[in-house]
């Protein structure tokens, strides 16, 4: 339960576009839900990117007295966090572009 907490950018941006694809999901304009769908898609793609790492420097390599402890969410990518990234941003683009010259 400790990685579902939402604090880091990546997973606001899959849990917003989770929530808008079940809002837009029963509207009869498709092209809303694959916008919603892609930015939830690109939004997992850098969660998987963007993993919980921590460091710990020996006194020597860091130039102070003590141990020092780092965490955060450095970036750090793998063959699926592209892929997911790669994927919802196209079909968010597509979305777009669908959604705003092929309607109107």
């Amino acid at each position: 339960m400790q990685n579902l907490k939402i604090d880091h950018w990546s997973k606001g941006v899959a849990s917003f576009f989770a929530a808008a694809s079940l809002i837009a999901l029963p509207l009869s304009d498709h092209f809303v839900f694959l916008v919603c769908l892609g930015g939830f898609i690109f939004g997992v793609g850098e969660w998987i990117n963007h993993p919980h790492q921590t460091k710990i420097l020996a006194p020597s390599e860091s130039g102070y007295p003590g141990w020092l402890k780092g965490q955060g969410c450095l970036r750090k990518n793998s063959f699926y966090g592209v892929s997911f990234a790669t994927l919802g941003a196209t079909i968010f683009v597509f979305g777009i572009f669908k959604l705003f010259y092929v309607t109107s």
